[in-house]
């Protein structure tokens, strides 16, 4: 005989609001501009004002007012400490932060669960990159003479190749096979990032399993599509996806299949020379 769970009114309510709660946050992952937008309105708002009547966003604490270069890494180290100060990391002695609603929309997280500065961490990055690419673009479009000649900017910037590997095959097989790429796929559009990826399966496979170096660049290469980029092509019919899928895994053998194979070389002391 089955057990009957019975609730209380008052239990039943409590559950009710939790779960129109949990439908209501919105999946940060998955709207990253919506969710980390303080970063590019805020922190990268020109600071106004005077000391003790401050106005504006809070660019000017991090960055004396200028957007940085996209290479200054120590620009990057500061706006990262500012955050930290601002949002109250580590206040609580847990890693968490006392005010994240400073660096994410109250509409993306639960105040009871709020995320963990860690999982935070690699959006926040990526908003603090992105804005300054499209900061610096609508400063260089504002300085053009014409519309024509921002327009013409606006679309060598988009229409050029990019100078990553990966972007570039993804946007071509997407444009292929006319899907569309899902943001949690662009964050992961960059040669770094796959090689990142690569280096982590890396560790979890050892090359002493595998005799054949070759083999081991395969399954280390179908264990990152697969972990990484599957979502992107399961909106395929079968036969489009295994079309694709060899496609892509080719492209990735050509360009990245060297990294895995010199590192089996170094453990099993062969010289492929």
């Amino acid at each position: 005989m089955k057990r009957v769970l019975r609730l209380t009114e008052s239990e039943l309510i409590k559950l009710v609001k939790q779960v129109i709660q949990e439908q209501d946050i919105i999946d940060f992952e998955s709207n990253i501009e919506e969710c980390f937008d303080i970063i590019p309105r805020f922190y990268f708002g020109i600071t106004t004002g005077r000391p003790g009547r401050w106005d504006g966003g809070d660019l000017s604490f991090w960055n004396k007012n200028e957007i940085p270069e996209l290479d200054d890494e120590e620009a990057y180290h500061r706006f990262i400490s500012h955050l930290k100060d601002t949002v109250g990391y580590e206040h609580d002695g847990k890693g968490g932060m006392e005010y994240p609603e400073m660096i994410i929309s109250d509409d993306c997280f639960d105040y009871d669960n709020p995320p963990s500065w860690k999982e935070l961490l690699p959006y926040i990055k990526q908003m603090y990159y992105d804005t300054i690419r499209k900061k610096k673009m609508e400063s260089q479009i504002q300085s053009l003479n014409s519309h024509e000649d921002a327009m013409k900017l606006a679309k060598q910037m988009f229409a050029g190749k990019s100078k990553d590997k990966l972007t570039d095959i993804v946007n071509k097989l997407s444009k292929k096979y006319n899907i569309e790429i899902p943001l949690n796929i662009r964050r992961r559009l960059s040669d770094s990032t796959l090689v990142s990826q690569i280096n982590k399966e890396i560790d979890l496979m050892a090359p002493d399993e595998f005799d054949e170096p070759y083999d081991y660049a395969d399954n280390i290469l179908e264990k990152v599509i697969n972990n990484n980029y599957s979502y992107f092509m399961n909106r395929l019919s079968d036969d489009q996806y295994y079309e694709m899928y060899d496609e892509f895994l080719e492209y990735i053998k050509d360009n990245f299949a060297d990294i895995i194979l010199d590192y089996w070389a170094d453990v099993r002391g062969f010289d492929f020379e």
